[in-house]
């Protein structure tokens, strides 16, 4: 391990066996073979104990781990490669240098092709430091990870309960009876989810004879998509000691927590500020400097601007929806996050996902795809919203769909929207 850096051990449970420190090593190096010249590894994301002790090795061995996700094109994996080892061997300019290059994470944000975010060490370690301020973590602690290991949320779990001598109890992917029998199993004392894990986890509970979530449990951290405030006071009422979360991976994950959506508490050394087009910005040591292909259009000044559009009050952030989902619609801007927070109060509504199709007299209309019964949707719309809230197009579904770490795919939504029509 570098002198420079923090002392990095976990405990691991991996398919009902527990690896102790010295039996991850072990296992590293009987299961690694990257030449020790080589800077950049790469290993799929979806073989989930490899990515894993990739991600612990690269980061013993001040290496640069790219875990690809199933959906990167093979053809452009090499070319990365090759832009990444440039990008290791030499320093890139905003803030802070990255000659430190510790991760490449793609995320595609609000684009068709993947970014590749490059991640320091410094800004892991810098992260890290900020988030256990507000989330107590120790060698006590026990975190059920079941995020994806392609995404940032996942491999940050990993990084903190490393950083704090913390267990891990890892999963391949997300199975709700699963995860809720080793939430007691194991007395798991956090775990991150996305609403629609907790809708399952909650639905499992309510069904279950041994209903109580255990005492162990201090922090059920819930992001990566709006949560419903039915379905949020509804975990709160069974006892999931919720904790909202707002971040991306330019931000090396988080952003701001809190226990409610109007009031974000954004963490220790992250700047904030809202941009004129009401856009935020952020900037400090846990925020990235640059892309792998110096798609630069974000960074302004130090700045990294976002496409969220949010609000600032005392201090509390607010995030409002994505600037680019916007509908415009009879000359006002609606975001769909807000749209699907009236529109989910309705008790005949489970799930619900807005969008918007062109309307040729109003420029946009607002299209939405339910889960739950249509009728008695249309005649809540009646009775409790305005008229020029109220969607043109109401469309059934049985399942909204949904990408790997559980977030609405409004791509997908638009898609369906238009075969439709």
């Amino acid at each position: 391990m570098n002198n420079n850096s923090e002392h990095f051990a976990l405990t691991l449970f991996f398919q009902e066996r527990k690896y102790l420190w010295p039996e991850i090593l072990q296992s590293i190096r009987s299961q690694l073979n990257y030449p020790a010249s080589t800077d950049v590894w790469t290993v799929a994301a979806k073989n989930t104990w490899l990515a894993t002790m990739t991600l612990i090795q690269a980061y013993e061995h001040l290496k640069c781990v790219f875990p690809f996700p199933d959906a990167f094109p093979e053809s452009d994996l090499q070319s990365v490669i090759k832009q990444l080892e440039k990008k290791y061997q030499k320093s890139v300019t905003c803030h802070h240098s990255i000659s430190e290059l510790s991760l490449a994470v793609a995320t595609s944000g609000s684009q068709e092709k993947f970014k590749i975010a490059l991640i320091s060490r410094a800004n892991i370690l810098a992260h890290y430091k900020s988030f256990v301020r507000q989330v107590l973590l120790n060698r006590s602690s026990v975190w059920l990870n079941c995020m994806p290991l392609q995404h940032i949320a996942g491999i940050m779990i990993l990084y903190r309960c490393g950083l704090s001598q913390a267990t891990m109890v890892l999963h391949e992917y997300f199975e709700a009876r699963k995860v809720w029998f080793d939430l007691h199993h194991y007395a798991v004392s956090h775990i991150s989810l996305v609403p629609v894990m907790l809708s399952q986890l909650l639905e499992i509970q309510l069904n279950s004879e041994h209903s109580q979530i255990p005492d162990s449990l201090k922090y059920v951290i819930v992001g990566g998509d709006r949560l419903a405030p039915a379905l949020h006071q509804q975990a709160i009422s069974q006892g999931w000691p919720i904790l909202l979360s707002y971040g991306m991976t330019e931000a090396t994950s988080t952003i701001a927590l809190g226990k409610s959506a109007d009031k974000l508490m954004p963490l220790n050394g992250l700047e904030l500020s809202v941009s004129p087009d009401k856009t935020l910005r952020i900037r400090g040591d846990m925020v990235i400097s640059a892309y792998v292909e110096g798609q630069w259009d974000s960074f302004e000044r130090e700045w990294f601007k976002t496409t969220d559009l949010v609000s600032m009050t005392q201090g509390f952030l607010q995030v409002l929806g994505r600037k680019d989902d916007m509908i415009i619609c009879g000359g006002e801007n609606l975001s769909p996050v807000y749209l699907e927070s009236l529109f989910v109060k309705c008790p005949a509504i489970r799930d619900i996902a807005v969008t918007k199709i062109d309307n040729e007299q109003w420029g946009d209309s607002i299209a939405v795809l339910v889960k739950g019964d249509v009728g008695a949707f249309k005649s809540w719309l009646k009775n409790n919203i305005q008229s020029r809230y109220r969607p043109r197009l109401i469309i059934k579904v049985s399942e909204l769909p949904r990408n790997k770490s559980g977030k609405i795919d409004r791509r997908s939504i638009k898609t369906m929207i238009i075969n439709t029509l």
